[in-house]
C-alpha cells in the first residue's frame, strides 16, 4: 500500500484499513492497465462506473 500512496494512485491508507480510495490520477491508471490487460470494456457497467 505504501508504494501506491508514494505514486499517488491511492489516498492515503490510514492504520490497517482493508480498503483504499483511488486518486483520479491512480483510478486513471488502473482503467489503462485494465484495458491493456483485458481489451476494451464492452459491458455496459464498464461504462457508468468511469
Amino acid at each position: 500500500m505504501d508504494r501506491l500512496y508514494e505514486k499517488g494512485c491511492i489516498f492515503n491508507p490510514k492504520g490497517r484499513a482493508k480498503s483504499v480510495v483511488f486518486t483520479d490520477e491512480g483510478l486513471v491508471k488502473a482503467w489503462k492497465v485494465f484495458d491493456e490487460l483485458f481489451g476494451e470494456c464492452e459491458l455496459n457497467f464498464c461504462y457508468l462506473i468511469r
